[in-house]
C-alpha cells in the first residue's frame, strides 16, 4: 500500500477513536513544528565533522522529513484535499513545465517515459 494512503488511513482511525485536532489552525502549527525540527536537522548535517555523525544525522532527518510529509497529509484531509491527487497534479504540472522550459528533453514522450518509467 502506498505510503500516503497509509498515512490516510492512520489518521482515520486516530480520528475515529478520538484522537485528532479540533480545528486546522492546530494541524498547521504541528506542520510548522515540525518544519522546525527538520531545520535544527538540517543545520546539525551541515555542521557534523565525522562519517559517524552525518549518518547518525541522516537517521534523524529522515525521521523529521517523515513528520513533516505525514503532518502535511494531515493537514491536507483538514482541508478536504486528497494528498495523492495534489501530488499527482503538481507532477503533472512539473512534466509540462519541463516540456516547455527545456527543449533538450525531446519530445513529450521522452519526457513521460524519463518521469514515470
Amino acid at each position: 500500500m502506498p505510503s500516503l494512503l497509509k498515512a490516510l488511513r492512520i489518521q482515520d482511525k486516530a480520528r475515529a477513536i478520538g484522537f485528532d485536532w479540533e480545528d486546522p489552525n492546530q494541524v498547521w502549527e504541528k506542520v510548522q513544528e515540525e518544519l522546525g525540527e527538520l531545520q535544527v536537522e538540517v543545520a546539525s548535517m551541515n555542521s557534523a565533522k565525522d562519517e559517524e555523525s552525518k549518518s547518525k544525522i541522516h537517521y534523524k532527518l529522515e525521521s523529521e522529513l517523515g513528520d513533516v510529509l505525514f503532518a502535511l497529509i494531515n493537514y491536507a484531509r483538514f482541508l478536504n484535499i486528497n494528498s495523492e491527487d495534489a501530488l499527482e497534479k503538481q507532477i503533472k504540472n512539473l512534466c509540462l513545465v519541463l516540456i516547455t522550459w527545456n527543449k533538450n528533453f525531446g519530445t513529450r514522450q521522452s519526457i513521460s517515459r524519463l518521469l514515470f518509467s
